[in-house]
């Protein structure tokens, strides 16, 4: 058994350096991944430069800022010292992600003593290609779980070094994921829960469970009534009601279906080692943490999610795995039971191998920097102002980005957001450039009225092969570049 693990253990440090390798190569590319990646940039810029990012969306710049300012905060922060770049939020992703895994093998070993299980399954959280390729973007997500993850590990103190300073700093962690990523609310709910049974092998401290459960009411409160009251009501519209979106089953399974296909296995014996042990007291908070991060892994059926809601989730099946490799590390059973051990562990070991295998470490090649170089040339050439679906672009070149695709194409359709203003500008040639990928126009980022604005006023003067970010493959996409057309007896 103890074998089996340490071939796993090294099998997923190899995994960890090609991580690695993989994770400097997309910190030292200079433009953006995706157009979220634009978003945050933008945003944080915004923030640099002590303007408001939680505007009425009535006014420029027509953005919706989708979360609260934690990460976007900590961009800021750096980018006023140094200047806007996406290296900025990829480091502090990538960052995030190893203290992530280092929190997954902490819970695991204070809940089973056991440290080889502890480090495999750290290891295990990098053997994800959802996790890795989410990871050295510049997102909100894996900084939000690595906050939860380190409430998770500061409450998972044996109980007799457990203090009020520890659950008020498991709260704080908490409200600080929270203010990261708003639905990042398993962690702390399964603790709360926790603390509401009682533990015949562990008294319930009543002071350490008023501290918390008051905690986690009063700092996300007085938090939210502060961002409420400096915003004038607008964080709650732009955090709540801008950010929901149409619930599509279709798009539910599709999700479901592959994280199933990729993780099948780990689910798997999740459920059932959560099923044998749903009566250990011990285990209670990682058991309720799991079940609960599945239940809001299922809101990925709203318009616009993707893997990133599936994290929290991933991150909570490798605590499970953890718990019971730990209980198979030292397993000395009779007869046919003496296989178990090395069964399960071979079962995760060929999961292990499937999400290898179907992950692409995919270096950005030298076609997309060369692509990239010419688009933000042409960026940073146009004269006047510039459209782009990418809006890093205009950040890194000195422009100023006016729209943000998709969230307001949504708030458009909801009939939150008039667009006619917005048309108006493209249909009078506003802009000297636009720039619009072929998935941009085709999923939605754009309207179709906007779309046919651009082909009527604009000429396309160029197709640049886009590094859209892919989970599988590269993506077939490409950057449209359209030009301004020239008005008769104009320069």
């Amino acid at each position: 058994m103890t074998v089996w693990l340490w071939i796993m253990i090294g099998f997923m440090g190899y995994r960890l350096v090609l991580y690695a390798l993989y994770a400097v190569d997309h910190i030292t590319y200079p433009f953006d991944y995706d157009a979220g990646e634009g978003l945050i940039l933008s945003r944080a810029w915004i923030m640099a430069r002590g303007g408001d990012i939680y505007s009425p969306v009535t006014v420029e710049p027509y953005f919706v800022m989708n979360y609260p300012p934690v990460f976007e905060g900590l961009v800021a922060v750096v980018a006023r010292l140094f200047g806007p770049g996406h290296w900025i939020g990829r480091l502090l992703s990538v960052t995030a992600a190893g203290v992530c895994a280092f929190c997954v093998s902490r819970i695991v070993r204070q809940h089973s003593g056991k440290s080889l299980s502890a480090v495999a399954a750290g290891l295990l959280l990098y053997a994800s290609c959802w996790l890795t390729s989410w990871s050295v973007i510049s997102r909100v997500d894996t900084f939000g779980l690595m906050c939860t993850l380190a409430g998770l590990a500061v409450m998972s103190r044996d109980a007799s070094r457990r203090t009020v300073r520890t659950v008020l700093a498991g709260a704080v962690l908490f409200s600080l994921a929270l203010f990261t990523r708003q639905s990042l609310i398993a962690a702390p709910l399964a603790c709360a829960l926790a603390y509401l049974f009682p533990n015949d092998n562990e008294p319930q401290r009543r002071r350490h469970k008023i501290v918390f459960l008051g905690a986690m009411i009063v700092i996300p409160a007085v938090l939210l009534a502060v961002m409420q009251l400096v915003t004038c009501g607008e964080f709650y519209r732009h955090t709540v009601l801008y950010t929901m979106g149409e619930f599509e089953v279709a798009h539910f399974t599709r999700w479901i279906g592959d994280y199933l296909n990729m993780h099948g296995a780990t689910v798997v014996l999740c459920a059932g080692y959560a099923f044998m042990r749903r009566r250990e007291p011990r285990l209670r908070v990682p058991l309720l943490f799991w079940v609960l991060s599945l239940a809001v892994s299922f809101t990925a059926g709203k318009e616009g999610a993707s893997i990133n809601y599936f994290l929290e989730f991933w991150a909570a099946s490798c605590i499970l795995i953890g718990l019971m490799l730990g209980e198979l590390e030292h397993f000395r059973g009779s007869g046919w039971r003496r296989l178990a051990g090395p069964v399960i562990v071979g079962i995760l070991f060929v999961q292990v191998l499937v999400m290898h295998y179907r992950t692409d470490f995919n270096h950005v090649r030298e076609v997309y920097r060369q692509s990239s170089a010419r688009l933000s040339a042409y960026v940073r050439d146009s004269p006047g102002e510039v459209l782009s679906e990418y809006t890093g672009y205009l950040v890194i070149n000195g422009k100023q980005p006016v729209y943000q695709p998709f969230s307001m194409t949504q708030l458009a359709e909801r009939g939150l957001w008039d667009e006619e203003k917005f048309i108006a500008d493209i249909e009078r040639g506003r802009f000297s450039l636009i720039v619009m990928t072929n998935v941009g126009m085709g999923y939605g980022r754009w309207s179709q009225r906007m779309i046919d604005a651009v082909k009527s006023h604009y000429d396309l003067i160029d197709t640049l092969p886009c590094y859209e970010l892919s989970f599988y493959e590269s993506s077939v996409n490409v950057n449209n570049v359209y030009r301004r057309k020239q008005i008769a007896g104009k320069r």
